[in-house]
Parts: structure tokens; C-alpha cells; sequence
């Protein structure tokens, strides 16, 4: 890996993940005589956020196809209201927040008690769910599938829900000194197009997300920024996900190198005016919701 940025936070975490498939629990699964999953509902996962992570946000594709062949058995059983967890997994549990380690269940389990942190809404309602229980279902080193057993606070009832665990992503508006605006191209795997979108990529485990901005801009640009603050931090897909999208302004930022890109990356740089890039948005030229999502926040700013 080449030399990153001087404000950079603690080195690279190891993320080398094998594949694993899901084991029976319960003898619900259709070997048994337990009972029948209801209908699926995977709307959740098939609609999801972004698809993204591998060394960036939207390398979703390229990460698949280095991983090994392990399967989703839990998640095509679907997600069914039910007593039970379907599944456990045979190893590790999920990293990231929210993370749990094998089977997650009774009184201070690291997979029980509420889910998530409350309300982000001021003055709601809406309760949160508790979670009972956690399995791992499948890991497949660009992101982990567990499945938490929640109860409804309006109806008493449990459910299961399938939860994909990503590291947090940052993504980065570069100004260059002349007030430019530094957007890269690349193909994307998940829709099978080049797509005109800003420069991206994980936040390490313990990094500092302007420190990862920094890197990924030089790494995928050739350019350095000689300062940089955060514009705002958001949740990828709340629904599926559990990881957030950090949005960095860099600015001041010229030439410095060449790319160093990684063996599965084509990337190629373009500067485009601001009321290029407000058009290009407009026009749905550039379509890729964190891209938007971060010109939105810039733009707001």
C-alpha cells in the first residue's frame, strides 16, 4: 500500500474474511419438521442501499468475485415471523457497530437488549425494538449477514430481521486551488455502467474518516488536499445496514502523483466546473446516490 496522508489515524485493520455458510438451529430448517417459513421477505435486501465495500464504496462486485463460495442458506429461507432464530452461524460474528459473535441470546448477550442506539428523531413515538437474540449467517470478507430476533413494541410479536454489517464509508469533495471540482470514473459492476461520481472508500477500523478521505482522494487522484473538514455524517441504508457515510470537504488540493490504484480498480479523473457538476446531477447524468448524497451536503453547506 503506498504512503498515506500525514493526518491519517491507525493503520489498516485486517479484514480477511472467509466465506461461511449458515447451520441449522432449532431444527427449523427444511430438513426438520419445524415450522414453515412465512413468505420471504428479502424486499429489504433486494432494494438495499448502495452496493458497496470492498476497497471503496460500490466495489460490491469486484470484492465477490475474490471470495470463496459459501451461500446465503439463511437469507433464502427469508425472513419469517416466528418464536426462533432459523440459523447459527459457524464462526465469528459480525464486526462493525452492532456487530455480535455467534449466538446472541438471554440477559446481557452481547446480541441482546435494544437495537440500535433509540430514536434520531426528536419527540417520536415510535419505539425501538428490543433484540432478544443474534446469530451470524454468512461472512463474506466485504460484509457480514446476521440475523437478529427483534420484538415488536407495538405488538408484542417477534420477527426475524437480517442485518448486512459494513465498515463505515467516507466519500470526499475535492476543490482543487483554482475551484474546481475533482470527480472520478469507474465501472460499476452492480448496475454495469461507468459511472461519474466522487472519490471514495472504507474507513479503517480506528481511522480517523478525514485521514481516510485524504488517502482515497491522493490514491485515486493523484491529488492532496491542504485541508480538510467534515460535512456531515449519515446512515448508508438504515433499513439493511449498520454503517454510516462520512462526507469530507477537501480543499486547496493539487497534483502531487500518479493514481496508485489497487489491481481490481480502473479509475480515470476528471475536473468539472460547479455548475457542471449541479447540472450533471440535475440532468441524472451523475445518478449514484452517495454521489448525490454528498453534492447535496456540499452544496448545502
Amino acid at each position: 500500500m503506498a504512503e498515506r496522508p500525514s493526518m491519517e489515524g491507525a493503520p489498516k485493520g485486517a479484514l480477511e474474511l472467509e466465506g461461511r455458510g449458515e447451520d441449522r438451529r432449532r431444527g427449523a430448517g427444511p430438513e426438520s419438521n419445524g415450522p414453515e417459513p412465512r413468505g420471504s421477505e428479502l424486499g429489504d435486501l433486494e432494494s438495499g442501499g448502495p452496493g458497496m465495500r470492498g476497497t471503496e464504496p460500490g466495489r460490491l462486485a469486484t470484492g465477490r468475485s475474490e471470495t470463496g463460495g459459501s451461500d446465503l442458506g439463511g437469507l433464502e429461507a427469508g425472513e419469517s415471523e416466528r418464536g426462533g432464530l432459523g440459523g447459527v452461524s459457524s464462526g465469528d460474528g459480525g464486526a462493525g457497530r452492532g456487530g455480535t459473535s455467534g449466538v446472541a441470546s438471554g440477559p446481557g448477550a452481547p446480541g441482546s437488549g435494544v437495537s440500535g442506539s433509540g430514536s434520531a428523531v426528536p419527540g417520536s413515538t415510535i419505539l425501538p425494538w428490543e433484540r432478544t437474540g443474534s446469530v451470524a449467517v454468512a461472512d463474506y470478507r466485504i460484509f457480514r449477514v446476521r440475523r437478529d430476533e427483534v420484538v415488536s413494541p407495538r405488538t408484542g410479536r417477534t420477527f426475524d430481521r437480517h442485518i448486512l454489517e459494513f465498515p463505515d464509508w467516507v466519500n470526499v469533495v475535492p476543490v482543487t486551488r483554482d475551484g474546481l471540482l475533482i470527480l472520478v470514473e469507474q465501472y460499476r459492476h452492480g448496475t454495469g455502467e461507468v459511472t461519474l461520481e466522487f472519490p471514495a472508500g472504507i474507513v479503517d477500523p480506528g481511522e480517523d474518516p478525514r485521514a481516510a478521505g485524504l488517502r482515497e482522494l491522493e490514491e485515486e487522484t493523484g491529488y492532496r488536499a491542504a485541508s480538510c473538514e467534515v460535512l456531515g455524517v449519515v446512515d448508508a441504508n438504515p433499513a439493511i445496514q449498520d454503517n454510516r457515510v462520512h462526507v469530507i470537504l477537501a480543499t486547496d488540493c493539487e497534483p502531487v502523483g500518479a493514481l496508485r490504484l489497487d489491481p481490481g480498480e480502473d479509475i480515470g479523473v476528471r475536473l468539472a466546473t460547479h455548475e457542471e457538476v449541479r447540472r450533471w446531477v440535475a440532468e441524472g447524468r451523475i445518478r449514484h446516490a452517495i454521489a448525490v448524497l454528498t453534492w447535496c451536503l456540499y452544496a448545502l453547506r
